[in-house]
């Protein structure tokens, strides 16, 4: 029988199965995202209680599978922080977490391990908790996150070239290429404004909570928010349930 497994974990997406089970799918710092089953979790409070929940970091007991193609089995899911009272309460703030959330699963590889990774999902769901729901949090996130993962946007240098534009030259985004083009090279996306460039560049380089608080001009957060839309798209090939809600409630 497989050893069990204890890790720190955030629950991602959970299903309800048959009359008492329930498949969830979790962030774990120790195995990465994994689907578990938890047998009796819709009827048992000693062994999963109200932990089992989202915007909730948990002590994760679990036995992998004894098979390929098997579920492991969640024994236990203990409570560590619960930062869902101080996010639940408002819609915005739910629509981000759940955002949050559904990017690191869709970017982060599955079974694969990754220690920081978990830390960045963990510190920007806290930095959420700490305060109203901050577009420039959001941006930080993306940023670092696709960094994280080795799909990091090139906003200094040219994708092209290589070189480092000035700050008066114009730049533009291009989304296929994964950063910007100088003015003096062909391939050219969309028009990037200074301004959207520096915010872009500062809050991939600012810590969560310090970009929650971060301030920029309606146009800069506009362009900022239409380019990281467009490049997260361009990696996952789809639309995010999560992200379109956050756009709908605009």
């Amino acid at each position: 029988m497989p050893p069990r497994v204890v890790t720190r974990a955030l629950l991602s997406r959970v299903v309800d199965y048959r009359e008492t089970d329930r498949i969830c799918q979790l962030l774990s710092e120790q195995a990465g995202p994994i689907s578990v089953m938890a047998r009796g979790a819709r009827r048992s409070r000693k062994r999963f209680g109200g932990a089992l929940s989202l915007f909730v970091i948990g002590e994760a007991t679990f036995r992998p599978a004894a098979r390929d193609g098997g579920l492991a089995t969640l024994e236990r899911y203990d409570c560590l922080e619960d930062l869902a009272p101080r996010i639940s309460s408002d819609v915005v703030a739910v629509a981000h977490g759940s955002y949050i959330i559904e990017l690191a699963r869709e970017l982060w590889p599955e079974g694969q391990p990754d220690a920081e990774l978990f830390a960045l999902v963990c510190e920007a769901l806290r930095a959420l908790s700490a305060g109203p729901p901050s577009p420039g949090l959001l941006r930080a996130y993306e940023l670092q996150l696709l960094a994280a993962v080795g799909l990091a946007p090139s906003l200094d240098r040219c994708v092209a070239c290589g070189r480092s534009p000035d700050a008066t030259e114009p730049v533009s985004f291009n989304v296929p290429r994964g950063g910007l083009v100088c003015g003096r090279c062909p391939g050219q996306g969309g028009g990037l404004a200074p301004s959207i460039l520096r915010l872009l560049l500062t809050l991939s380089r600012t810590p969560l909570r310090e970009a929650r608080a971060r301030q920029a001009t309606p146009e800069a957060a506009r362009g900022a928010r239409e380019t990281m839309v467009a490049l997260v798209h361009h990696h996952l090939g789809k639309p995010l349930k999560s992200l379109q809600f956050i756009l709908e409630l605009r």
